[in-house]
């Protein structure tokens, strides 16, 4: 057996080309609440998160801060759910 043989032999084992790049969009977990929901128990369009994550995820234009309650928009507030960086409080 010679060396291409072998290279030839070893290329047929790979199922598909390793130097090809695979783009994937990131699947997010989907948040259990919707718009519609979180609407009715909206302050003027702004819903209470507290932020779960020390990364720093930006809203309502300013980064939020670990473990501190804010209020941001609805829609803002279920990305931050669905990316796990914030959770949506429910009023009392």
């Amino acid at each position: 057996m010679t060396i291409d043989d072998e290279v030839l032999e070893q290329m047929n084992l790979t199922p598909e080309d390793p130097q090809r790049v695979v783009k994937t969009k990131p699947r997010y977990a989907k948040s259990k609440f919707n718009e519609e929901q979180l609407e009715a128990q909206a302050l003027g369009g702004k819903i209470w998160v507290k932020c779960v994550s020390e990364n720093q995820p930006w809203a309502d234009g300013k980064p939020l801060r670990f473990w501190e309650d804010y209020l941001i928009l609805v829609h803002e507030a279920i990305l931050l759910d669905e990316r796990r960086f914030a959770v949506i409080l429910k009023p009392l």
